[in-house]
């Protein structure tokens, strides 16, 4: 009897067609899962799971063999045959589950490790420094506390990631070690433990796109893992546009998700979407380019110093800090005579500066006026102070007609 019992549990867990055979086994081992075979709506919930050649040759294979045995099983044995066929069964489906899928790859990220507060989504990624591979993670800077009053509900310097890997849920605790500023770059990257990095399963950085190429998002809506396909629809140096195929009311938690091209590379993060008047549809998803990711990791390495250009319209109006953003930028002519200005109160546009250089054909030069963003409150908060004292600004002045940069007096 025991070499009977010790046929059928190695033919369900060595056979090469283990997830068929051994699930079709354990369930013969019970009389009643016997007779199911023969049922026409168990025959359809097999075909859900298995190839069904191959199952229904299987099931009439090990239903002879298990038939004779199983008369003489006890009511014990059948239930370990039976918790043997279920953890295999556990193993296979937690391996087609979609949370499953990037669960090593992509997190959610929250203040405390519980489920009643707002998540984020962020990403695992992998870059060279120096020769050395590194593993970093990344979340939108805009989801870090900006003041008190949204502190509950945002993040801070130290938080934990939620993640699902191999059908296990793990919450790591991180750390931000390089921000940008949210109007600008909208990136925080931050540092996992040594000993939690064997986990993950980073993405590489990809950086060549075209238009109309086929994207995709993984990543948090409401807290609930959501897979999204976009369409690319045009590229700037600093960001990509795409299409945002998601209900606006779902969309809360998806900034920070990773965007990838069909090389499951990652070229960007979701960063947010437009309401257009015209409907859902219309609606436009915006991307940070991933590229600006190894400026933070150069920043990380150098005590915050590292630039990137700001490029538009063929011109490199500046070299900003990776944690400045431009609070203000003016058009003047060849004698210095004002022509256009605009003061962002929020995040860059870079269409409207680019609008401004390709209509003003007497505009000689450029005056960009930075701030810093800058940690308060240990850590809880990050500012962007947009006053109008001239303390902390700094000021980029660009020659338009000679197409480089000039002192400021």
């Amino acid at each position: 009897m025991r070499c009977v019992l010790l046929a059928i549990l190695t033919v369900c867990v060595l056979s090469p067609g283990v997830f068929a055979q051994g699930a079709t086994a354990g369930k013969a081992v019970s009389k009643r899962l016997v007779d199911q075979l023969s049922n026409p709506a168990y025959q359809k919930t097999l075909k859900r799971f298995f190839v069904p050649g191959r199952a229904n040759k299987a099931a009439k294979t090990l239903e002879k063999k298990a038939a004779t045995a199983v008369e003489n099983l006890s009511a014990a044995q059948q239930v370990a045959a039976l918790q043997v066929n279920n953890k295999v069964l556990q193993q296979q489906i937690a391996r087609l589950r979609p949370q499953d899928k990037w669960g090593a790859s992509v997190f959610r990220a929250v203040e405390e490790d519980t489920e009643k507060i707002h998540s984020f989504s962020g990403a695992v990624f992998k870059t060279t420094y120096n020769g050395q591979e590194e593993i970093y993670g990344v979340v939108a800077a805009h989801t870090i506390a900006a003041d008190e009053l949204f502190a509950s509900n945002t993040l801070h310097k130290n938080f934990s990631v939620i993640m699902l890997i191999d059908g296990e849920r793990k919450v790591f605790p991180v750390e931000v070690v390089q921000v940008s500023a949210p109007s600008m770059l909208d990136m925080a990257l931050i540092k996992f433990r040594p000993q939690d990095e064997p986990f993950l399963k980073p993405f590489v950085i990809g950086n060549t796109l075209k238009k109309g190429e086929m994207l995709s998002s993984h990543g948090y809506m409401l807290g609930k893992e959501t897979d999204l396909p976009r369409e690319l629809l045009s590229e700037t140096y600093l960001s990509l546009r795409t299409t945002m195929p998601a209900e606006r009311k779902l969309r809360a938690g998806f900034c920070g998700s990773p965007v990838l091209n069909a090389r499951q590379e990652m070229v960007g993060i979701h960063t947010g979407s437009s309401c257009s008047n015209f409907g859902e549809g219309a609606d436009v998803g915006y991307v940070m380019s991933a590229k600006f990711l190894n400026v933070l990791v150069r920043a990380y390495h150098n005590g915050g110093k590292a630039s990137f250009p700001l490029q538009v319209a063929g011109h490199t109006l500046a070299h900003l800090n990776v944690d400045e953003f431009v609070t203000f930028i003016a058009f003047y002519d060849e004698n210095m005579n004002l022509l256009w200005s605009y003061d962002f109160d929020g995040r860059f546009s870079q269409s409207k500066v680019e609008y401004a250089i390709n209509g003003l054909a007497q505009a000689r030069y450029v005056v960009t006026t930075a701030r810093k963003v800058y940690w308060q409150n240990d850590g809880r908060i990050l500012t962007e102070n947009r006053g109008f004292s001239s303390q902390a600004e700094k000021q980029y002045k660009y020659d338009l007609w000679e197409k480089r940069p000039v002192d400021v007096k």
